[in-house]
């Protein structure tokens, strides 16, 4: 499982060889056309609980529940601003998330190395050189100075 893509995840569960499975929302209707599942009408799935103190943006506060609010998934993502109770500036969280270019090559570098360590084809340390090397070559192709300007307006950086 360590080396599956997504789709290769997703063939195995809809093909009923896999009880779980790591995913966002397009799984649901995937399992539920039978031309190209075999669990049609058996998938299950659970909200994700929250937190008895979330931040509310409105009110600028964090408020204190009687049990955990529950995290929903309205627009097809499963993206959720976390924060922490110490967080000094948590409307930063709620800020508009800027795509960063590379982000999806490296993750992809990054669970392929990954996968070659937990599997014992090489050590940690290799894979975590290999992943450096990989993420460089990345970065330099997109643009180091481009890639910099883009994290400090992420994260609200100004000079």
């Amino acid at each position: 499982m360590w080396g599956w893509s997504l789709g290769e995840a997703w063939a195995d569960f809809l093909s009923g060889k896999s009880v779980l499975v790591f995913s966002w929302g397009d799984v649901g209707s995937l399992a539920e056309d039978p031309t190209q599942s075999k669990i049609a009408g058996k998938l299950g799935a659970r909200g994700i609980p929250g937190t008895k103190q979330p931040y509310d943006l409105e009110k600028k506060q964090f408020l204190n529940l009687s049990k955990p609010n529950m995290v929903g998934n309205q627009v097809g993502c499963s993206w959720h601003p976390v924060l922490s109770k110490f967080a000094k500036n948590p409307d930063l969280a709620f800020q508009n998330y800027i795509r960063i270019p590379g982000t999806p090559e490296m993750m992809e570098v990054w669970d392929v190395h990954l996968s070659e360590a937990v599997t014992g084809q090489v050590s940690p340390k290799e894979a975590l050189d290999r992943t450096y090397q990989d993420w460089q070559k990345i970065i330099d192709n997109i643009g180091r100075a481009k890639l910099l300007k883009l994290y400090q307006q992420s994260i609200g950086y100004t000079k």
